[in-house]
């Protein structure tokens, strides 16, 4: 099973464990790590993202991922008897760039008070008082129904 150590904005490092057993006689020869980058909702492997990288040790150091982007990693066994089934995916994030997190968070916060407006304006038009504190929670105080003929 592969394991995460160190995340960064353009690098991680993978480990894994070889099985207690193979087969008799067998000796393993050495591993691969196929990794691809993902959709944002970890959906969809990106096609032309994928890569293979082989190693004779348990670990490997990934380098040039995209900040804050989602990868799948998967782990295959080769020996000398044959190659194990390909593991289930591993999917991780690398970490954002401190730039993009700030643009990112002034996004949602525009769009909070873009919505957090709308509802404001809506509830007056249906008879409610709505107020939204600092956390941008929305609040109805009061409800006093229009009622037109």
């Amino acid at each position: 099973m592969l394991e995460s150590g160190e995340i960064n904005m353009e690098s991680l490092t993978l480990s894994w464990s070889p099985p207690a057993e193979t087969a008799q006689g067998s000796e393993i020869q050495q591993f691969s790590i196929e990794y691809a980058a993902m959709d944002e909702n970890a959906t969809k492997i990106i096609d032309s993202s994928a890569t293979q990288l082989y190693t004779n040790t348990n670990e490997v150091l990934v380098t040039d991922l995209l900040p804050g982007s989602l990868y799948a990693f998967k782990s295959k066994m080769f020996t000398t008897e044959g190659d194990s089934e390909i593991s289930m995916a591993v999917i991780l994030r690398t970490q954002f760039n401190q730039t993009e997190l700030e643009k990112m968070r002034k996004v949602i916060e525009e769009n909070l008070n873009n919505v957090a407006d709308e509802i404001q304006m809506r509830s007056r038009f249906c008879g409610f008082s709505a107020k939204t504190n600092v956390q941008g929670e929305i609040h109805f105080d009061s409800f006093s129904p229009r009622i037109t003929m």
